[in-house]
């Protein structure tokens, strides 16, 4: 029956004619038909009680609702539907119901206080919060509830990180997980900074991404206290902005061990200056379009900076004579990097004379000379980049005659072809059998067939790959699950691994280091 029909049924009529007899039959009459709708919500009411306590929440919620079609003017049906959702946690459901009854139900009804009830007991269920970074223990929250939080990264830290404002200990604890927090920020940004204020402290890492409006960046390094910040990479700085922000690097100059700066105007960063302010560098690239004067550098030496890169984008060649000044100014240098360098005497001074350094990158045409040093055996780390197809096998080629190799990163500008991936990692695993790290860096994921041939590498503790359409590959993910010699593994891009994916590997494997790269293993 149509319930509009039986509220009007239920209903007592307003009699015309007064007759006591017949309008108390009216009166007795009227009352039974309420006192029939009242036994079969009071018996849908009992069913739904006993529907939800047997989990059966879908009968339970048809009872109620049924209830509601019944009486829609009872806030018995309402009450119920209410509850059925609170107990299972959907508070937010409940409190509309409670609010979809108070427009129906009278005030003055002897059940409106308890739907009234129902409504503030959802509310404040919804509003309960359970501090699970506090109560959970230390090495759970650390390797699988933060990591789960923050999707295994700290970026884009420019832009508000709710999880950082819930609490002191929350932020705390976030912070020591990662050991600090990465900063992002460009021309576009920086005017966000006042949020960053209580974090400033905390950042060990910051990204600039074009500064052409000087001198924000400038005043940001001097007038405030980053007591942490160890890494800045300044990307797209304008000519003009140099002479301002070169003076603000003593601000951080006690702490800053990696600096990264590039621009493509003719203003040449004086790398003098840089490193007198910056006394503790330990690692220094500089893109510009003409070529670094090393020999103007004074006569002094810098022993703490172990790793140089000078690139000019112009293709400013650089001379056997600034390759000596190298050697004499960083005594201590393990890593070298310079482009462009198409004179083999170059490569001849750096090999021959700094025997100490274990990693150099070559640029231009030097890779057709790594055959004359395979018997170099003080040459351990090598990173080589492949700009074109045709380059390909003669970097293969040559990598496979450094035997001594221990640590090599190849990186391609491209995808490259999984047969040749392939053909390379089985020759590979026999040519250099002490490698102990690996990464290649291209846009297409290595086959499960490739990682099971690294697993040969009995030495191969780190391994850095693209995980790019691997994410439902259960085959590939059970393969570096086995892969028992490895403690660490650097995937990219960190928009492609699903934290599930991430979790259940951690699990499975507690023993390894899994580290999300915004950049293609820059640093390492």
């Amino acid at each position: 029956m149509d319930n509009s029909i039986w509220n009007a049924l239920c209903k007592q009529p307003t009699l015309k004619a007064s007759s006591q007899k017949y309008a108390q039959l009216v009166y007795e009459s009227t009352t039974q038909l309420h006192q029939s709708i009242q036994s079969i919500l009071s018996a849908l009411d009992r069913r739904a009680i006993g529907f939800t306590k047997c989990a059966n929440f879908e009968s339970a919620l048809h009872d109620a609702k049924a209830m509601q079609k019944l009486s829609p003017s009872s806030p018995l049906g309402y009450i119920r539907e209410a509850s059925i959702y609170s107990e299972q946690g959907k508070q937010l459901q409940a409190i509309r119901v409670c609010d979809k009854g108070m427009t129906k139900v009278d005030v003055m009804d002897t059940h409106y206080d308890e739907l009234q009830r129902a409504k503030m007991d959802a509310e404040q269920r919804q509003n309960t919060r359970i501090d699970f970074i506090s109560q959970l223990p230390v090495d759970i929250v650390m390797t699988t509830l933060i990591p789960m939080i923050t999707n295994g990264c700290l970026s884009n830290s420019s832009k508000s990180i709710p999880c950082l404002y819930v609490s002191n200990v929350w932020r705390d604890s976030i912070i020591k997980c990662f050991g600090g927090l990465h900063f992002d920020i460009g021309d576009d940004t920086y005017a966000d900074l006042p949020k960053l204020a209580p974090f400033i402290h905390h950042i060990k890492e910051t990204e600039v991404h074009g500064y052409s409006n000087d001198p924000w960046l400038a005043d940001l390094l001097r007038d405030n206290d980053f007591c942490s910040l160890k890494t800045l990479f300044i990307n797209g700085c304008a000519g003009y902005c140099i002479d301002g922000l070169v003076p603000s690097f003593k601000s951080i100059g006690n702490t800053l061990t990696t600096l990264q700066i590039g621009h493509d105007d003719d203003i040449t960063l004086p790398i003098g200056d840089v490193l007198i302010n910056c006394p503790n560098l330990e690692s220094l690239a500089i893109t510009q379009p003409s070529a670094t004067n090393i020999r103007s550098l004074p006569k002094k030496t810098w022993p703490k900076l172990t790793s140089l890169i000078i690139e000019s984008i112009e293709n400013d060649v650089i001379s056997c004579r600034e390759v000596m000044a190298i050697g004499k100014r960083f005594p201590s240098l393990k890593k070298l990097q310079f482009s462009p360098c198409e004179d083999v005497a170059s490569i001849r001074v750096v090999l021959d004379h700094y025997p100490w350094i274990s990693n150099l990158t070559l640029a231009q045409h030097a890779i057709l000379y790594l055959d004359r040093y395979a018997n170099h055996t003080k040459l351990k780390e090598l990173v080589i980049s492949v700009d074109t197809v045709a380059d390909t096998d003669n970097v293969l080629d040559a990598v496979l005659h450094l035997g001594q190799l221990e640590r090599l990163k190849i990186l391609f500008s491209r995808a490259w072809k999984s047969t040749q991936v392939q053909g390379f990692l089985d020759r590979l695993s026999e040519a250099c059998p002490n490698l102990s790290s690996l990464a290649i860096t291209c846009d297409n994921a290595p086959s499960t067939q490739s990682i099971n041939t690294l697993k040969r590498l009995d030495h191969l503790e780190e391994l850095g790959f693209s995980i790019k359409g691997l994410d439902h590959d259960d085959g590939f993910w059970q393969a570096i699950k086995t892969f028992s010699q490895l403690k660490c593994i650097h995937v990219h891009p960190g928009k492609s691994i699903n934290r599930h994916r991430r979790s259940s590997l951690q699990k499975q494997r507690p023993d390894l280091k899994i580290i999300v790269q915004t950049r293609h293993f820059e640093g390492w």
